[in-house]
């Protein structure tokens, strides 16, 4: 079986989202993501009390470079990996309609924007001083204080042909539905070359009491295709089982799992119950 790991959208508070990170490590998840949604709990503080309380579980951010410049990405990455022990891990979007809506920002030039926010976290992360003049950000002889423990992987979440396209060469992973039937994981594979791309299946367990109307309900502001897919898993049975088969098939390197729960007990009962369903 592949590994199984977790991204928790953080309506739950530090010490509730440090309570799930402990019961997902116990119960045997590969990495514990937490989404920056920017009037939620702030990820990187909670990661920071989540790395005390845990020993082997990976802990990453899903961010965007538009409401967090990625010098201060690697920045606050190479922090969090001193202080976990070389656990740090980074995945990259383009998106996140529940902070930069309400913030009122335009999202220009995804696909470059992202490209030079991989760039640079990388760059700063090696320690060096860092000049970079591109279409997007700038630096001026930039360079990082606190330096990392390991290689922290860079991973990116897309949508788009040219997305996808640009980090199937350029980014250490690659998340893409688990049940999108018109994606070409071959394809995508090839065009990473002899990048050692890794390719993650995400998808959204049906299985606990609020998940589908936060889930549809978000979707909706970017995607009617994905509110469309995720009706078509009626039950936790049938999500199981298509999960299991794509696992079986070899399209993808580790699956993910995406937690939309506000209440600490719901989140707990969705981590149990997809490690169940899928052993």
């Amino acid at each position: 079986m592949l590994s199984i790991s977790v991204q928790i959208i953080p309506h739950l508070d530090a010490k509730a989202l440090t309570a799930a990170a402990i019961e997902a490590e116990r119960l045997g998840y590969a990495n514990f993501w937490l989404s920056d949604e920017g009037f939620m709990t702030e990820p990187f503080v909670a990661l920071g009390m989540i790395a005390a309380q845990t020993e082997r579980i990976g802990l990453g951010i899903v961010t965007n470079p538009y409401t967090r410049h990625p010098a201060m990405t690697a920045a606050a990455l190479a922090t969090l990996d001193n202080m976990s022990g070389g656990r740090a891990l980074l995945c990259y979007v383009a998106g996140g309609s529940l902070v930069l809506d309400p913030l009122n920002m335009a999202r220009p030039q995804p696909v470059q924007t992202v490209q030079e926010a991989i760039f640079i976290t990388r760059e700063l992360l090696k320690g060096e001083s860092v000049t970079w003049a591109g279409e997007r950000f700038q630096l001026k002889g930039a360079q990082l204080e606190v330096r990392a423990r390991h290689t922290i992987p860079i991973h990116v979440a897309g949508r788009g042909p040219k997305m996808l396209a640009m980090a199937a060469r350029t980014a250490d992973a690659l998340w893409v539905s688990a049940n999108d039937a018109s994606q070409d994981i071959p394809a995508l594979r090839a065009l990473a070359g002899e990048n050692p791309l890794r390719l993650i299946g995400g998808d959204h367990p049906p299985m606990a009491s609020q998940l589908v109307g936060a889930l549809d309900e978000a979707i909706q502001q970017d995607s009617q295709e994905g509110t469309a897919e995720q009706k078509q898993i009626v039950s936790a049975g049938e999500w199981a089982a298509v999960i299991r088969r794509n696992a079986a098939s070899g399209l993808f390197d580790d699956l993910l799992i995406v937690a939309w729960e506000n209440e600490l007990a719901a989140t707990l009962n969705l981590l149990r119950q997809v490690k169940e369903a899928l052993s």
